[in-house]
């Protein structure tokens, strides 16, 4: 039986290190390139290197510098990583307001509110004729 390496498939996490890894050299000024970059990050090629505390230490390095910086003059993924990035970010802070202010509207409503949202949802016609 031949050896296959079809399992070898990176998993999102690991693309999306490896990513962010070459966005960090870009701004270094280091041409995409394999092994250390000059953040000292050493470009992941095992899973248990590939973890969320490394993508999210170097988005936040790659968010610091790009907000001081801003993105043009640099590579087209790279500016369209930074608008994608901004983007869900917005909708990200825009969910937990709502989720903030709908917690604190439940807490400044009555307490036969919750009971009145029960019946109402349950089907019981709440209204009096």
């Amino acid at each position: 039986m031949p050896c296959r390496c079809d399992y070898m498939e990176p998993t999102a996490l690991e693309i999306e290190i490896r990513r962010l890894c070459y966005f960090v050299d870009e701004v270094n000024g280091i041409k995409h390139s394999f092994g250390i970059n000059s953040c000292g990050y050493t470009v992941p090629y095992s899973t248990s290197e590939c973890t969320q505390e490394l993508a999210n230490k170097l988005t936040e390095t790659l968010c610091s510098f790009l907000k001081k910086n801003g993105s043009l003059g640099y590579s087209l993924e790279m500016q369209i990583w930074w608008r994608d990035h901004q983007n869900k970010d917005k909708r990200r802070e825009k969910a937990e307001k709502q989720k903030l202010k709908a917690t604190k509207d439940k807490q400044k409503a009555p307490p036969w509110a919750s009971l009145v949202d029960s019946l109402t949802i349950s089907g019981i016609n709440t209204t009096c004729n």
